[in-house]
C-alpha cells in the first residue's frame, strides 16, 4: 500500500469456509515485532476476495496515518487488476512462467487469463511485450491495442506504462510519444524497474546506447531479481565497448541470480555470436 512504511510488514492468511473466505492480516513492526493491528474481512466467494482484500488494505492506510481523502480517493484495487480472482492467479501464474524464461508457455496461460477477464488491461499490456519478445509484432500490436483500450481501469501510473507500451507497437509506432510518456510516469510517480526497463528499450531504439545503458544499470539496481532488465543491458554494454563488464555479468552476474534460467544461455549464445564464435553459438 502506498503509505506503509518500510519499518512495518503485513502478513496475512485466507481461510476457506465453504464456498466463503476469511481473511486476516496482522501490522508487524519489524524493529520490535510487535502488532500494531489486526484485521478482517470475509468475501462471498473468490471472485470476492479481491474487493475484500481492498477493504482490508483501505483499513491498513487509515491505521497508518494516510488521510481520509487518500484513503478515499485511491483507486479500488480489484479495478487495478481484475474483479476476476480466477483471471489475477492466471495473470501471475503466466508472468512467473514468462519470467523463469518460457515466455511462449507464459503467454499461453496469459490468453487464459483474458479468456476471463476480456478487459484485462494489464494482462494485454504483458502479452504485448512478451509476442514482441518472440517474434510476434502483429499478436503484440493487438495486445497493445486491447491494453490502450480498457487502460482507464488503471491507476495513473499503470496507465502511463500501457501508454507507451501502446505507442511502441508496431501498429501505432510513435518512439518519442513513447519515451515521453515513460519520462513523465518516471517524473510524477518515481522509478519502478518495468517503466525503467521499456525506457531503456526506447532509448537503444533511438541508438542513444549511453543513456540506454544508464537506464538498466538504474533498473538493475531498483530490482535487482529482475530478469528481462539483467540481460538487456547486455546489448548496451556491448553497444558502449564495455565488453569486458558484458563477459563478466554473463559468467558471474547472470549465473548467480537466475541459475537455471533460459535466459542465461540465450545470453551465452548471443556473446557467442556478437564475438563470431559460431561454434559455440550453435
Amino acid at each position: 500500500f502506498t503509505h506503509l512504511m518500510p519499518y512495518n510488514i503485513t502478513a496475512g492468511t485466507v481461510t476457506q469456509l465453504g464456498t466463503s473466505f476469511l481473511l486476516r492480516s496482522t501490522l508487524v513492526e519489524t524493529s520490535t515485532g510487535a502488532q500494531l493491528g489486526t484485521f478482517k474481512a470475509s468475501a462471498r466467494s473468490a471472485d470476492d476476495v479481491i474487493q475484500a482484500v481492498d477493504h482490508m488494505g483501505r483499513e491498513i492506510r487509515d491505521r497508518l496515518g494516510a488521510s481520509l481523502r487518500e484513503v478515499r480517493g485511491a483507486p479500488d484495487l480489484w479495478f487495478a487488476v481484475t474483479p476476476s480472482l480466477a483471471a489475477a492467479r492466471l495473470y501471475t501464474q503466466g508472468i512467473n512462467l514468462a519470467n523463469s524464461g518460457d515466455q511462449v508457455g507464459g503467454l499461453r496461460i496469459l490468453e487464459r487469463a483474458v479468456q476471463t477477464d476480456s478487459e484485462f488491461a494489464m494482462a494485454y499490456r504483458r502479452m504485448a511485450s512478451f509476442y514482441a519478445n518472440i517474434g510476434n509484432p502483429e499478436r503484440a500490436a493487438w495486445a497493445a491495442e486491447r491494453a490502450f483500450r480498457f487502460r482507464a481501469r488503471l491507476p495513473d501510473p499503470q496507465q502511463r506504462v500501457v501508454e507507451g507500451t501502446y505507442y511502441f507497437s508496431a501498429g501505432t509506432f510513435d518512439l518519442d510519444k513513447s519515451i515521453a510518456t515513460y519520462e513523465a510516469e518516471i517524473e510524477l510517480f518515481g522509478p519502478e524497474a518495468a517503466t525503467l526497463n521499456n525506457l531503456a528499450l526506447d532509448y537503444r531504439m533511438k541508438r542513444d546506447f549511453e543513456r540506454a545503458l544508464a537506464t538498466w544499470r538504474e533498473a538493475v539496481k531498483f530490482d535487482t531479481t529482475a530478469i528481462f532488465e539483467s540481460t538487456n543491458i547486455l546489448t548496451a554494454l556491448w553497444a558502449t565497448n564495455l565488453k569486458d563488464e558484458a563477459r563478466a555479468h554473463i559468467a558471474t552476474t547472470l549465473p548467480r541470480q537466475f541459475r537455471g534460467n533460459s535466459a542465461l544461455i540465450i545470453s551465452k549464445a548471443n556473446l557467442a555470436s556478437a564475438e563470431f564464435k559460431v561454434d559455440s553459438a550453435e
